[in-house]
């Protein structure tokens, strides 16, 4: 058996769909999320393993997936995911996304290694497991650049991080900014609409209290796009991606 790749399988519930019976794209973001934190597991890499080896812990920077049709509710969803290896101070973990036996759509995500006392970024080679496991074979193409700027950016409202938001790092877990874009969109307004692609970049992390103002508007490329900015308007997370017609 080869631990390097592992998929685990998830069935499309109530709790995961929307009023078009669609996979919610936050719901799809945390079957890869937990799909990647069980593999770290097995690999030896897990945030508990690295905080209690070394004194660091997983930040995700970046994420992206792409699917060629919506997940259904009802549907049973198998994500195979591997660890890619390394670019520059970035490690990428590359995902397929099978439903109900044929593949989907894929993702893609670029994580940190932070030191828990100093708050700084460490180098992927401090963790030895990470090396022996990384996959180049089946290294996708992607990469997760940062998004470029948009202008006439529209204010449609704010959000306060609170206890439903957060993780066990005590900030706003990343798979509850997926609901924040789309909520800033307004999917609720459009019956039929699904997320075909989506690509979010982490700035800074957003702690218990603090407030997120979200603007919407357009890339060069037709994508839209969305940011969330605290207070002294600086960006915490900006995402960029495209619905169906």
């Amino acid at each position: 058996m080869d631990l390097n790749i592992y998929e685990k399988t998830f069935r499309v519930g109530a709790g995961e769909s929307d009023p078009s019976s669609y996979c919610r794209p936050s719901a799809l973001q945390g079957f890869l999320q937990e799909t990647a934190t069980v593999h770290a597991e097995i690999l030896g890499a897990s945030r508990e393993d690295l905080l209690s080896g070394a004194g660091l812990f997983w930040v995700m920077v970046r994420s992206w997936y792409a699917l060629s049709r919506p997940l259904q509710a009802g549907e049973t969803i198998t994500v195979r995911t591997w660890h890619r290896g390394a670019r520059g101070a970035q490690l990428y973990r590359d995902y397929d996304i099978v439903a109900d036996g044929v593949l989907a759509g894929e993702a893609v995500s670029a994580w940190v290694l932070v030191d828990w006392e100093t708050r700084r970024i460490a180098r992927p080679s401090a963790i030895t497991a990470l090396e022996r496991s990384k996959t180049p074979h089946k290294a996708k193409a992607v990469l997760l650049d940062k998004l470029p700027p948009a202008s006439g950016l529209t204010w449609v409202g704010q959000r306060r991080a609170v206890y439903s938001d957060l993780d066990v790092n005590n900030h706003v877990n990343n798979v509850r900014y997926t609901d924040y874009i789309c909520d800033a969109l307004r999917l609720e307004n459009r019956p039929g609409a699904w997320m075909t692609s989506l690509q979010v970049g982490f700035t800074a992390q957003v702690l218990a209290g603090e407030t997120l103002h979200l603007y919407t508007g357009r890339l060069s490329d037709g994508r839209f796009f969305i940011s969330g900015r605290d207070e002294q308007e600086k960006p915490r997370f900006e995402a960029a991606g495209r619905l169906s017609e």
